[in-house]
């Protein structure tokens, strides 16, 4: 038995933006947590 290597195809620079929209975060992202309260 041969092993051989799989050719990749060659690497593309990434396409800035594809992602768009997959991630959101949220208005109150910076809001404080209550769970903090004690400790400001």
């Amino acid at each position: 038995m041969n092993l051989t290597s799989i050719k990749t195809s060659e690497k593309r620079p990434p396409l800035f933006g594809s992602a768009k929209e997959l991630i959101s975060i949220s208005d109150d992202f910076e809001a404080p947590l209550e769970d903090f309260n004690n400790y400001m």
